[in-house]
């Protein structure tokens, strides 16, 4: 509970300002708001495969929201997130905290403007998502759900509302901030330079939106760093090869769609990406290529939910990782052909999620299946969750990988766990 009070008492003290801005603009709105909020998880993990981590971990997780809400048309939000131990089940000491979201937000007549550290999550297929390139995320972090991967990025966002329920998004960020990917673990240090602070590595992105009653779509562009590091060989010493990661500057041209048709709802979103150089100008790893998503859904009697999806990825100018000759660079080119999905020219998969619920909502069970068919390597999390009150929860839950080790989910296979989490939200 020490964690809790340490980020309740933090981002009380990071809203105290706003608050106070919130008093001084009375005149415009006489009741300004302030709203906190708390959620405290515990988690148990049962790992037995990973020799280089621990076979069992109980980690802490506290999260704080702090709202404020001053004027008529402008509001602030501070997000905290604090783990002890750390929650990539490997620190023993301290507390691994980040700060998720931090900005200002103003409401126009016919705009919207959002300014600081802000998740900006793109794309309406269900966790595939080939247009999603702004906001950063953590792949290696011990935490079991998609959201507990994202977390911000410094940037503006100004969104245009025009007539027909159609949008305008505008999106700059000159400071850019990296997913967080497994690195190979060598002998000799792996380093990942921070980017020079320049135009060249900022991220911009633009978006056209529409939604309806029955339709959602959406185009976009996007300039900037892939958030996804690739491995440079710096070269090779007694201790074997040197790797060094960089991010490689793209292009990226993408559509998503939502339909109901019917008591079925489609999803369906892709993205065409070509790389130029990396950000400090030298030649880039990755192939242009077009990754693509489909898929359907249905709510059956009101508690049961299906939801499946195939991808595919079509790489143009394909090289074999494989024949590289010289084995070091065939090594660093294996390892980044894994983290950008450029092992094959062509490669497809599906995925699945159903969850059921059970008295009055209160006992749900989930499943989540990604299965790479092209490489046999697959991803499952079952999840069975009980909500004992409206404030407290319950779940049991795995954390599956399977493949071989020269896959995207084969790689993780050491950390394969089983775990326990209760969580308290006010």
């Amino acid at each position: 509970m020490k964690l809790i009070w340490v980020l309740i008492a933090g981002a009380s003290v990071a809203a105290a300002p706003l608050a106070a801005s919130a008093q001084e603009a009375g005149a415009a709105s006489a009741s300004p708001e302030f709203r906190l909020d708390a959620s405290a998880r515990a988690h148990t993990f049962h790992a037995t495969h990973d020799p280089a981590g621990p076979s069992n971990s109980l980690v802490f997780t506290g999260e704080v929201t702090a709202q404020a809400k001053f004027a008529s048309d402008t509001q602030a939000r501070i997000e905290v997130r604090g783990s002890s131990p750390g929650s990539d089940g490997r620190s023993i000491d301290g507390i691994d905290g980040r700060v998720l979201e931090a900005y200002v937000a103003h409401h126009f007549a016919h705009a919207d403007l959002r300014i600081g550290k802000q998740i900006v999550a793109w794309g309406r297929a269900d966790g595939v998502n080939p247009t999603d390139n702004l906001s950063p995320r953590d792949f290696v972090t011990w935490l079991p759900f998609e959201d507990d991967q994202r977390f911000g990025v410094w940037a503006a966002r100004f969104d245009v509302h025009l007539k027909r329920s159609l949008d305008v998004g505008l999106f700059f960020s000159p400071l850019f901030e990296p997913s967080v990917i497994p690195k190979p673990i060598l002998r000799s240090p792996v380093t990942e330079p921070t980017l020079a602070r320049n135009l060249a590595n900022s991220q911009f992105a633009v978006k056209l939106n529409q939604s309806t009653h029955s339709l959602d779509w959406s185009v976009s562009y996007y300039r900037g760093p892939h958030l996804l590091g690739t491995a440079r060989l710096l070269g090779v010493t007694a201790l074997g090869p040197e790797l060094e990661f960089h991010h490689d500057r793209v292009q990226a041209v993408g559509a998503d769609l939502a339909r109901s048709v019917g008591r079925f709802g489609l999803r369906a979103e892709g993205a065409w990406t070509w790389p130029s150089v990396t950000d400090d100008g030298a030649p880039a790893f990755r192939r242009p290529d077009l990754y693509a998503v489909a898929g359907l859904d249905r709510t059956f009697r009101e508690h049961l939910y299906v939801n499946g999806q195939v991808f595919g990825r079509h790489v143009q100018g394909f090289v074999d990782p494989y024949a590289i000759a010289d084995s070091a660079l065939r090594y660093a080119a294996v390892q980044n052909a894994i983290t950008v999905g450029q092992q094959d020219r062509t490669s497809v998969g599906y995925t699945v999620r159903v969850t059921h619920k059970w008295l009055v909502d209160t006992l749900e069970a989930e499943l989540v299946l990604v299965d790479e068919i092209t490489r046999n390597d697959r991803f499952v999390r079952p999840v069975l969750s009980y909500a004992v009150t409206d404030h407290f929860k319950v779940m049991l839950g795995g954390v599956i990988y399977q493949g071989p080790d020269d896959t995207t989910f084969g790689r993780k296979k050491l950390n394969n766990r089983a775990f326990v989490e209760l969580r308290y939200a006010r």
